[in-house]
């Protein structure tokens, strides 16, 4: 071409590969922002940094589990896949907030961290098994989607509160057992 003339590359192929691009960069940055923000939130609610950090660290297992999963899967991250982790991630915290809001209750009651967990998970745990599983099956509804999407962002949604029940069922009260001996 002379000088005079610019040539650019246009077309589906480009936008895709662009938004492809800004998919993968706007789920680091949206992710990275509300981590944050709910670590903050966790600190003001448990009246502590170490504490906070303890109940985020449990929150961002299963996201990243989930995420481990898709990788092995071969799931690629689309405008439906990359949704689930800020899904997950406000269900999660929500768990956890009842969780733990519990077993600080019952400490302050006089109770030994022991007792105080046992006593959390018998109440609050059958609720958190309960809301999970209505979760499940309101997701389970978007598997007989005939979008391959829809399938996926439910199955993935579905794996990832059923992880984060697990993290705040066994992993959370190891945490804050390590956490009140520590």
């Amino acid at each position: 071409l002379p000088d005079t003339l610019q040539a650019s590359v246009t077309g589906l192929t480009i936008v895709y590969a662009n938004l492809e691009e800004y998919i993968r960069e706007s789920l680091v940055r949206g992710f990275g922002s509300a981590l944050v923000s709910i670590f903050v939130v966790f600190c003001f609610q448990m009246r502590s940094i170490k504490l906070g950090a303890v109940v985020m660290f449990a929150n961002t297992m299963p996201i990243l589990i989930t995420l481990g999963v898709m990788g092995l899967a071969g799931i690629r991250l689309d405008s439906m896949s990359v949704m689930v982790a800020s899904i997950a991630i406000g269900l999660a915290d929500d768990d956890s907030i009842h969780f733990v809001s519990r077993v600080r209750a019952k400490i302050a009651e006089g109770l030994d961290i022991v007792v105080a967990l046992r006593e959390s998970l018998v109440e609050v745990g059958r609720a958190l098994v309960y809301s999970t599983l209505a979760l499940c099956v309101g997701f389970a509804v978007m598997l007989t989607a005939g979008f391959v999407g829809a399938i996926y962002f439910a199955l993935l949604t579905m794996l990832t509160i059923l992880v984060a029940l697990a993290a705040d069922l066994l992993l959370l009260p190891v945490m804050l057992r390590w956490y009140g001996s520590a």
